[in-house]
C-alpha cells in the first residue's frame, strides 16, 4: 500500500531521470535545473445529482 504518493512520485521520476533534482516545495532562490516541482495539491469532490 502507498502511503507517501509525492515519494511515490519522485521516486519513479528519479527512475527516468535521475540527474535531476526534485522538490516537494518552491524555492525562494530558484531551483537548480534540470528539475521537477512535485507539489500535492488538496482538493475536495461533492457528488451532484442531474
Amino acid at each position: 500500500m502507498i502511503v507517501d504518493i509525492t515519494g511515490e512520485i519522485i521516486n519513479k521520476l528519479y527512475k527516468i531521470a535521475p540527474n535531476s533534482n526534485f522538490y516537494r516545495d518552491n524555492v525562494k532562490g530558484g531551483f537548480k535545473q534540470p528539475a521537477f516541482l512535485v507539489n500535492l495539491v488538496s482538493m475536495s469532490l461533492q457528488k451532484q445529482f442531474f
